[in-house]
């Protein structure tokens, strides 16, 4: 009777956590979207203010600071851009980073566009989604007996000098938001993409929330793709998503990195709006 009863259960708990991947885009979001459309050039200027945060890092900040291990993503991310560039019907290539931290997959991502410049002729368009704040880590255990904690303070500026250094502060543009915030406003604007990566949040729940945001932004025949698909709460998450899309993407994984090719379906996005965000 127990072991039923047990069995019941579990079956109750899978169905619930399958079950997100079926809501309604336009049920995630509370608050609502302007009335006024912007295009790509305005949303550069209006919104994302045309790149003048660069201005804010001082001339003698410091060198280059990429000293993470992320090679793998190297030999990925040019084949990545180049099956997606086949593909686009725009002169651009646009890709949405969920996570960014001092840019180091951000600067891969930027070489492998200037290659893609030379042989497709597609500029690229990075926009980088991270608050810039570290992650929990880095408050409860690295630099916790430091007088002052580099990841509150200095990582933005850090970010932001390194795309400078690495040239790329004219096609990186940061969105300095928490990702469920900034996939609002990319939503109401409409932001489609060629590629999304993410690599926030590695808990369950978050990945459940970035994957039900980031997924519909990208274009019929454009790329999702993550890191550290080793992670438990990660490959839990990516797995019930393809559990409900097998039959809609094609799926592969290199390493600790996952991928969907996005083949059957258009993005979609969040459209609710209001003249007045009060009312």
């Amino acid at each position: 009777m127990n072991g039923g009863s047990n069995l019941s259960c579990t079956k109750q708990v899978l169905q619930e956590a399958i079950n997100w991947i079926d809501v309604d885009i336009n049920d995630i979001f509370e608050q609502k979207c302007p009335l006024k459309m912007l295009d790509w050039e305005e949303f550069k200027i209006k919104i994302l203010k045309n790149n003048s945060i660069y201005e804010v890092v001082p001339d003698d900040f410091g060198p280059l600071d990429l000293n993470q291990n992320w090679k793998d993503l190297r030999k990925y991310i040019y084949k990545i851009l180049e099956k997606v560039a086949k593909t686009a019907e725009t002169d651009f290539i646009r890709i949405i980073e969920v996570g960014s931290f001092k840019g180091l997959s951000t600067s891969f991502i930027g070489e492998a566009c200037s290659n893609i410049t030379e042989v497709y002729g597609k500029t690229c368009q990075i926009i980088c989604v991270d608050t810039w704040l570290g992650s929990p880590e880095f408050y409860e255990f690295f630099g916790i007996d430091e007088p002052r904690n580099e990841y509150a303070h200095d990582l933005f500026l850090s970010f932001l000098n390194n795309m400078k250094l690495k040239g790329l502060d004219n096609i990186v543009y940061p969105l300095r938001l928490p990702s469920q915030a900034a996939a609002h406003i990319l939503h109401c604007y409409q932001i489609q993409a060629d590629v999304v990566f993410i690599d926030a949040d590695h808990d369950y729940n978050a990945v459940v929330r970035d994957i039900q945001l980031y997924y519909p932004l990208v274009r019929k025949d454009g790329i999702f793709m993550g890191h550290d698909y080793d992670w438990k709460g990660v490959k839990q998450a990516v797995q019930e998503f393809l559990e409900k899309k097998k039959s809609l993407v094609n799926f592969w994984d290199k390493v600790i990195y996952f991928f969907m090719l996005k083949e059957q379906e258009e993005a979609i996005f969040f459209n609710k709006r209001t003249k007045n965000i009060f009312r």
